[in-house]
């Protein structure tokens, strides 16, 4: 297979629209080799530092005005694509956001069913996580257990979300939940109140 480092990606610094994307869908294309995708892997829960072996990968991606959070959520994103995201995207699909994921697994149909308590307090934990440990544990732990119960990720909206974390990490908390709750919701639950709604008195 020809060598799937990129050659002439711009320059991530610039923080072009569809960045996010357009990463996410490079790292599907090399994953489809396997010494590649065991090179990202071995970068999982590992600082860019340690990740040796998915620079190749990865530097033409990071650039040199980058922080080092962004460049962890690159890194630690290439290894989530490289070992989570193994299902075909034959449909189009790009997959769940990460509280529409862990419903999904709660609710079960396609492995692993969580407990609803279980994933509750994960995604609490995790929306209360500094950086590092949201990267390197809380997400981790949270991905493994969504992807066993047959869910798949939208990586990209996961990487959007991570490079804000620092600055707007409670917003980005209470979308997660938000999209939890609600896709728990039984239809009627869920359904809005409106102005023809009426309340009557005995």
């Amino acid at each position: 297979m020809s060598d799937p480092t990129p050659q002439s990606q711009p320059s991530p610094s610039a923080r072009p629209p569809g960045f996010a994307e357009d990463f996410v869908a490079y790292l599907r294309r090399v994953c489809m080799d396997p010494g590649a995708r065991a090179a990202l892997r071995r970068a999982a829960r590992r600082r860019p530092a340690e990740a040796i072996t998915a620079h190749r990968y990865l530097a033409a991606w990071v650039g040199e005005s980058s922080s080092a959070h962004r460049e962890a959520v690159l890194y630690q994103t290439a290894a989530w694509v490289a070992t989570y995201d193994r299902a075909p995207h034959t449909d189009g699909s790009r997959g769940s956001r990460l509280g529409q994921a862990l419903a999904a697994a709660v609710r079960g149909g396609g492995g692993t069913r969580i407990a609803e308590t279980s994933a509750e307090t994960r995604l609490m934990a995790a929306g209360r996580a500094p950086g590092d440990a949201l990267l390197y544990q809380h997400l981790p732990q949270i991905l493994s257990a969504v992807t066993a119960a047959g869910q798949r990720i939208d990586f990209a909206a996961l990487t959007r979300d991570l490079f804000r974390w620092p600055t707007r990490s409670a917003e980005i908390s209470k979308r997660w939940m938000s999209d939890f709750y609600r896709d728990l919701q039984p239809a009627d639950l869920n359904a809005p109140v409106t102005a023809s709604t009426t309340v009557t008195s005995g």
